[in-house]
């Protein structure tokens, strides 16, 4: 979706700026949870709250950036596909240690990312956010990505 959800009080949407993008070179097949209107997710395919993308079967290698307010459906179904790459806020739920525990790549994004609003415009948010792999395109592409170091739990060589 390239969408995440602010934590103050009117829930302002967040979507992730092309930069990500860019870094990790790839276009994906689906984004399961992209927003009604236009972003910068390269991907072949969507679906929308319109679709209802937790109801519908993904395929192919999907980019996934979950509502962070209900983020703990979307994570268990990505990790059930096992293909695809997801940004995610890092917390102390429990959603967040079985990503943790099952990722085949975890990458920690730099704090000082900027997400945009909708109007285009940068916002930085509280929390920490990282790039969650599952498959061997994952890892390479994450890898390969130069954003920040990764740490690799699963060898594909």
């Amino acid at each position: 979706m390239g969408l995440s959800h602010s934590n103050n009080a009117s829930n302002d949407s967040l979507y992730t700026p092309k930069v990500i993008f860019e870094a990790l070179g790839v276009k994906f097949d689906l984004d399961p949870a992209h927003p009604n209107h236009p972003t910068e997710v390269p991907t072949k395919d969507y679906f929308t709250e319109l679709n209802d993308g937790l109801a519908l079967a993904w395929y192919g290698f999907v980019w996934l950036n979950p509502p962070f307010r209900k983020s703990a459906p979307w994570v268990d179904k990505f990790i059930e596909h096992n293909n695809g790459i997801m940004l995610c806020q890092m917390s102390k739920s429990k959603w967040f240690w079985n990503v943790w525990e099952k990722a085949d790549v975890i990458q920690v994004i730099p704090q000082n990312l900027k997400f945009l609003n909708k109007e285009g415009k940068g916002q930085t948010i509280f929390m920490p956010t990282c790039l969650v792999g599952m498959g061997e395109k994952a890892v390479e592409v994450i890898k390969n990505s130069n954003l920040a170091t990764a740490r690799v739990s699963i060898s594909y060589e």
